[in-house]
């Protein structure tokens, strides 16, 4: 419970929280929001409160179990249920909105994972999705470190991938996605994180590089630690 008070509470901290606000924002109130791979829900929570039927799916029962046992005490309209982002059990064209943050890299089809978002989806329905960026110090050398240290045992929770941003969007547009946009997110964590832990001068290291990373990232859309790309589904017989 207090690991989920606290994801919660630090929600506007996020990253992710400017863009997510103003996405839901342009949604009629009762829409149905997805969160796919919605770890202790604290998406599905502000989704909830802003007015929406909110879901979210995960493997992790638990992560789920916290979620709803926390869930009683926030007011929104929330659900949960464990699930494969890859597999959804909702009806084709359900879902008003789709978020999915740092979830489909951990599978090694993570293009079936944004096709099921696709299917899932209403027309005129949104989808945003996020993933490790390849162009970053995380993606070159942590994805090398990752494959030599993989442990097949571990199922999709010992494997992860990383995408450019155009190769997210490229995933995107061949899932049938119209209006495609790309980017980073600006996290201060591009040239890595590793340096918090040198001794002694860690802290004063790590608050440097990130503020050359955040430096960096706000001034291009290539590299930066996370990509993002959005994404809507026409009506049928719509054109680009």
């Amino acid at each position: 419970m207090k690991n989920v008070q606290k994801e919660f509470d630090d929600l506007p901290k996020s990253e992710h929280y400017p863009m997510v606000v103003k996405e839901l924002s342009q949604l009629k109130r009762g829409s149905l929001v997805l969160d796919a791979g919605c770890g202790f829900g604290r998406w599905v929570f502000l989704a909830g409160n802003m007015g929406f039927e909110a879901c979210g799916i995960d493997t992790s029962d638990l992560a789920l179990r916290a979620a709803k046992n926390y869930s009683p005490g926030t007011g929104g309209s929330n659900h949960f249920m464990e699930t494969d982002i890859r597999m959804i059990p909702f009806s084709s064209g359900s879902v008003n909105y789709v978020l999915s943050f740092g979830a489909v890299e951990h599978f090694r089809d993570t293009a079936r994972a944004i096709r099921e978002f696709y299917r899932v989806l209403a027309d005129e329905g949104k989808c945003l999705v996020t993933t490790p960026n390849t162009n970053s110090f995380h993606g070159i050398v942590g994805n090398s470190l990752r494959k030599a240290l993989r442990r097949k045992d571990l199922g999709y929770l010992g494997y992860e991938d990383s995408y450019t941003p155009l190769q997210l969007a490229s995933m995107m547009r061949n899932a049938g996605f119209r209006n495609v946009d790309y980017g980073t997110i600006p996290t201060g964590l591009l040239l890595g994180g590793f340096y918090a832990f040198i001794p002694a001068i860690g802290k004063y290291a790590m608050r440097c590089v990130s503020a050359m990373s955040y430096f960096i990232e706000r001034r291009q859309s290539t590299w930066g630690f996370q990509s993002f790309s959005t994404g809507s589904k026409s009506k049928v017989g719509d054109g680009d």
